[in-house]
């Protein structure tokens, strides 16, 4: 089974946290948190559309706080959303798109993969 990991940068130091797929295999949580996050995201594109200008920061807010608690419920809580604010930027564009694939059963089950 995988093992997924995060790094955060807190207190100086950078933290990893782990989530072992074979101890806490995906479930209907993981699916609920991936369907907020799509409302999330299609109510900033909506919004976003919606302007010729540039947006303010406050309006993308909404989004990234959404990004960032799915990511706090995809470790199962281990850090805060304070915490979170401590991810690097690439680890939103890359291993976020992953495991939000993962919770939302895009990518299909972890054990057929297994099985390949």
């Amino acid at each position: 089974m995988t093992v997924e990991t995060v790094k955060i940068f807190q207190d100086g130091k950078w933290t990893e946290y782990k989530r072992d797929l074979s101890k806490q295999p995906l479930n209907i949580e993981d699916w609920f948190n991936a369907t907020k996050l799509d409302v999330i995201t299609h109510n900033y594109q909506r919004q976003y559309e919606k302007t010729d200008q540039d947006m303010d920061m406050s309006a993308v807010r909404p989004y990234i706080e959404g990004s960032l608690k799915f990511i706090v419920a995809f470790f199962r809580d281990q850090f805060s959303l304070k915490q979170a604010e401590g991810i690097p930027p690439e680890v939103m564009g890359k291993s976020m798109n992953h495991w939000y694939a993962l919770s939302a059963g895009v990518m299909g089950s972890l054990e057929d993969k297994a099985k390949k």
